[in-house]
């Protein structure tokens, strides 16, 4: 029994180390594989705003196909250890059988006492299978993440042949972006109450909300990724909702999230052909042209969510997979880069040059607000359209959000070890409030 034992060891010795090579693959995929479930709940709303569904399921197979085949190398090698310590028992208990029925006599024994041996030895050696239950994790996680992709749609598509025979009782609808009798309250408490506005082609749009609100819940609205109470947001006169015409449409939220995969590859999920030369100038457009100069440059991975990058490259790399869609209508949310007239002028600038329908996009400076050609401002319910200049003459509630945002005359941040150039950035988050003699501002331990 000791020399089948010994032959036992030096078989595991030998065997082990493929084991733990191979224990070590499943490691490195099951990691990857769990990174994919985590970008696909953290970045649910980029995923849908870019419709990248189709190439983020085809990634997260990929990566479960590698975690089932190095599961089963693991199981296979797990499988002949655990074989080979059978043999060695099954082997050590006859070599004690015969020679106990060689001897006799007292010699029976010692063989019970060695079939209780051989017993613990197999038992202990059949600790090995919790190496195998890696094994159930591609199983386990492809219902994870078909649960997660596969989730019922929550907006309510409007019914095809309803739609064709609306169609048919109105009259031709004008090209572009509509607005029907549209009724939504949102979470934050602004409402749009039966609404109805067309939006020109071939501009560019601002939107800024009453404060405490974001344009964010206008945008998704506008894209097809919330449902009105009432009325309908319109494409040429069909629901933005409805599968076809939501292809038209991108929408780029404020949440930094990129995937982890290469720069050149995520580009290439919205166009299959492209090539590194069209992907280093869409770089070019939002300002991210350095990242061809990282170790790797294009396609080198990005870091899980994007780590690589910062929040505000992030974003803008977002952007430049919307802007690669070729999307008619392009939906920016309250991006960092348009925050800042230094960077946001120039990047709309290149923005106007890429050919796209309608750009529509939250507005929180008056600068950029003078720049883009029309606005779209909600108070009292009510949405108002036309130029930052018109809306300054004509609405008083939309000149009063305006004066209520702070500018660098108005107050000396230095006092706070703010420096200087970090002024015109922060000035667009402050805004002024009011207060009557004997008012408490603040009262220590509140929020």
């Amino acid at each position: 029994m000791i020399i089948a034992t010994l032959i036992f060891l030096l078989y595991r010795k030998l065997v082990g180390k493929r084991m733990r090579g191979a224990d070590q693959l499943v490691n490195d995929t099951n990691e990857n594989l769990a990174s994919a479930v985590d970008e696909t709940i953290s970045g649910a709303r980029v995923i849908r705003g870019l419709r990248l569904q189709n190439w983020h399921r085809a990634r997260f197979n990929q990566f479960s196909e590698e975690v089932e085949e190095a599961s089963y190398l693991q199981g296979t090698t797990a499988t002949r250890l655990f074989t080979g310590a059978e043999l060695t028992g099954l082997s050590g208990l006859m070599i004690v059988v015969l020679f106990a029925l060689l001897i006799g006599g007292a010699a029976l024994a010692g063989v019970a006492a060695a079939i209780l041996y051989v017993n613990e030895v197999v038992s202990g050696l059949e600790d090995l299978p919790p190496w195998l239950r890696a094994v159930q994790l591609a199983s386990v996680s492809q219902r994870e993440i078909d649960e997660i992709l596969l989730l019922e749609d929550s907006i309510n598509v409007p019914d095809a042949e309803e739609e064709e025979s609306a169609d048919s009782r109105r009259p031709a609808p004008s090209p572009g972006l509509a607005i029907r009798r549209l009724t939504k309250k949102f979470d934050s408490g602004l409402l749009i109450n039966d609404v109805s506005i067309s939006i020109p082609t071939d501009r560019v749009i601002g939107v800024v909300m009453p404060v405490g609100s974001e344009p964010e819940d206008f945008l998704t609205l506008l894209s097809g990724e919330d449902n009105p109470e009432t009325g309908s947001v319109e494409l040429d006169g069909r629901d933005v909702r409805m599968p076809g015409i939501r292809n038209h449409l991108a929408y780029v939220p404020s949440e930094a999230i990129a995937f982890d995969d290469s720069a050149l590859n995520q580009l290439r999920a919205v166009e299959p052909e492209l090539t590194e030369d069209a992907a280093l100038a869409l770089l070019e457009l939002v300002g991210l042209s350095h990242l061809a100069d990282l170790q790797g440059g294009l396609t080198a991975p990005l870091g899980h969510s994007g780590s690589r990058l910062t929040l505000g490259e992030r974003q803008r790399f977002t952007l430049a997979i919307a802007v690669a869609q070729k999307p008619r209508v392009l939906l920016l949310g309250s991006l960092l880069a348009f925050a800042e007239p230094d960077t946001a002028l120039p990047l709309l600038s290149r923005l106007r040059s890429c050919g796209i329908e309608t750009i529509i996009l939250g507005v929180k400076s008056p600068e950029l607000a003078n720049a883009v050609d029309d606005m779209v401002f909600s108070s009292g319910g009510h949405l108002f359209f036309g130029t930052h200049h018109e809306l300054l003459v004509s609405q008083p509630s939309y000149s009063a959000l305006w004066e209520q945002r702070l500018t660098g005359g108005e107050v000396d941040l230095s006092s706070l070890g703010i420096p200087d150039e970090a002024f015109s950035s922060l000035l667009t988050r402050l805004i002024t409030e009011h207060y009557e003699a004997g008012d408490t501002i603040y009262r220590e331990g509140d929020e």
